[in-house]
């Protein structure tokens, strides 16, 4: 099925339980932890390959900038884990590709278009992207050769992904 998860992105999702009124999902590319229990009347849910085409979210236009986000550290910090593991080579390759390739420039662009309702949150963001940008080009300063995702999830980043608005 198609889900949209805690940070708004339509994702891969498979149901791992039902009860009378909620469903129990698991998100393609993330580990147990963030699987969650959504209501069945949910609008967050949606038959497969409504919302998500191949690894991709259907094309939605852009994203306005200045937009608030509820973003909480509990999010942030779990994607944060994940670029961790991506850098320590922790993270499983078919994990990988699809965090690199698709989540984390999805997560990446929304901080960076977005306002934040706790403005604490914004040195924690900064922090973040940070790690992100040093993630970057260390791969880059690498020998070893790339993955093939850190090319397509730069060119999302800096070139292009028409619905990015900045």
């Amino acid at each position: 099925m198609d889900c949209l998860d805690r940070v708004d992105n339509w994702c891969k999702a498979t149901v791992v339980a039902v009860t009378d009124t909620d469903v129990r999902v698991h998100f393609q590319g993330w580990s147990a932890a963030a699987d969650e229990n959504i209501r069945k009347s949910s609008d967050r849910l949606a038959k497969p390959g409504t919302r998500v085409t191949g690894r991709r979210a259907a094309a939605k236009g852009k994203r306005k900038q200045g937009v608030q986000w509820a973003l909480s550290p509990e999010v942030l910090e779990e994607v944060s884990s994940r670029v961790a593991a991506v850098q320590d080579g922790t993270l499983p390759e078919e994990d990988r590709e699809y965090f690199l390739e698709f989540q984390l420039p999805n997560f990446v662009e929304k901080c960076l278009v977005s306002r934040f309702r706790d403005r604490d949150m914004v040195p924690l963001v900064h922090k973040f992207l940070q790690r992100v940008v040093r993630m970057i080009a260390a791969a880059l300063a690498s020998p070893t050769p790339l993955s093939p995702s850190l090319p397509t999830m730069l060119d999302q980043l800096f070139d292009g992904d028409r619905a990015c608005s900045w």
